[in-house]
């Protein structure tokens, strides 16, 4: 396959050279004519301008040429390579060598031939049925003209009724026309007929004639009334009416009734919103300062010993009130779980983070001024370790709580056994 592929492009490389040759020697031949041409004619006038042009359009045509079998010669040294040479058919050469045109065109030109070739085929078919038949008649020129007009008439889709009315009426009007003109050619005299007469030659019956004479009355009658009596004008009713007045007005009382709760429901939310108090960060800076002092407040009561800190052991609860111990609930439990001992900044901290837990009633009654610890009338007060009599009283419900849960499992379990 390979020396095939290379005595084949020998081959050609010995064409084109030939070509060349025979295309150069072409030249020098239309040069020494054109040479001789232009001693011949330097006694006359020389058009040194198209010599030029030929030379370049030369020039040009020989540039192609090497260009062109320099490309042919790349693609040869491209496909020694290739092993596989498929086989183009004729039907993708000719798609391959056609020219790029829009699809408008291409479809365009493509149904004109489908449609040559159509014509083509019927006009093959007649003849091959032609020549089974031994009589050729000749049509002369008249009967092809009817025979085209009659197809350009069959194109058009009217029906057969249609045309024979219209032939028909065609010709009464011909015939009309040559009636009129013929009695008015010949006849000069043309008498008036009456009224009464003509409605004889009509040939109205005596009922049309009565009816008509009582529509003519009636008519008078109304012109003369009209005439006589006043007729205000008034406005012209709706050219088109709503199909139901009912509906209609049921479906505009709903809407005004949406526009109103609508209404209703914005102003509503606009006194929402101006009622609600939006606190600025100076309201928010004073309500956690009060909070902190409260916190300190509460923890100078708590400070028995006034040594700066607390634990579990050395607290007492009895100055503070029932929901402040009930709020600080949780802080004091982990003090007691975990033994902690905690400072007066600590504390505040730890209480602080409890705080952001609670909601607005609970930090209201957090802020509410304890019991003052110290009193000018000395008493005596029986100090009670409130904090663990709330621990044991909170273990107590727990402990209950279990216990009912434990017997209603028990009784439950026991009533579906019985069932």
């Amino acid at each position: 396959m390979k020396q095939e592929s290379i005595n084949q492009t020998v081959y050609d490389r010995l064409y084109q050279d030939a070509h060349n040759k025979k295309l150069k020697k072409q030249l020098q031949l239309s040069e020494n004519k054109s040479s001789s041409q232009i001693m011949k004619s330097q006694e006359s006038e020389v058009n040194y301008g198209l010599i030029l042009y030929q030379k370049g359009i030369q020039k040009k045509e020989e540039k192609l040429q090497k260009a062109e079998s320099a490309r042919k010669d790349l693609q040869k040294s491209q496909l020694v390579e290739c092993t596989h040479k498929p086989q183009i058919n004729s039907l993708s050469s000719k798609i391959a060598q056609r020219s790029p045109k829009p699809v408008g065109e291409h479809l365009n030109e493509l149904a004109k031939i489908i449609q040559e070739k159509r014509e083509n085929a019927q006009n093959y078919k007649l003849e091959l049925e032609q020549q089974s038949c031994s009589f050729h008649p000749q049509i002369n020129r008249v009967s092809s003209s009817i025979v085209d007009e009659k197809k350009k008439q069959s194109q058009i889709a009217i029906p057969h009724y249609e045309s024979l009315y219209q032939d028909m009426d065609v010709k009464q009007q011909k015939l009309n026309e040559l009636d009129r003109n013929y009695f008015t050619q010949k006849h000069t005299f043309h008498p008036k007929i009456d009224q009464i007469s003509e409605q004889l030659v009509q040939g109205l019956s005596f009922e049309e004639r009565r009816q008509k004479f009582r529509h003519k009355s009636k008519e008078r009658n109304s012109s003369a009334d009209e005439s006589n009596m006043f007729r205000p004008r008034t406005g012209r009713p709706p050219e088109q009416r709503p199909e139901n007045l009912f509906d209609n007005l049921y479906k505009d009382a709903q809407l005004l009734a949406q526009k109103r709760a609508a209404v209703l429901s914005c102003s509503k939310e606009r006194m929402m919103n101006q009622s609600k108090v939006r606190a600025s960060q100076k309201s928010e800076f004073l309500t956690q300062q009060a909070i902190i002092n409260s916190l300190a407040n509460i923890f100078d009561l708590i400070d028995t010993d006034d040594d700066g800190e607390i634990d579990a052991i050395r607290i007492n609860l009895g100055n503070l009130n029932q929901t402040v111990i009930q709020i600080l609930q949780p802080l004091f439990s982990e003090m007691e779980e975990g033994r902690h001992v905690l400072s007066k900044s600590e504390f505040i901290e730890s209480a602080m983070r409890l705080v952001y837990t609670l909601s607005n009633k609970e930090k209201h009654d957090l802020l509410k001024k304890p019991n003052s610890k110290k009193s000018d009338v000395p008493t005596y007060t029986f100090q009670v370790q409130h904090f663990h009599q709330f621990l044991a009283i909170n273990q107590l419900k727990t402990f209950k709580t279990f216990w009912i849960e434990k017997q209603m499992k028990v009784y439950s379990n026991l009533f579906v056994q019985d069932y």
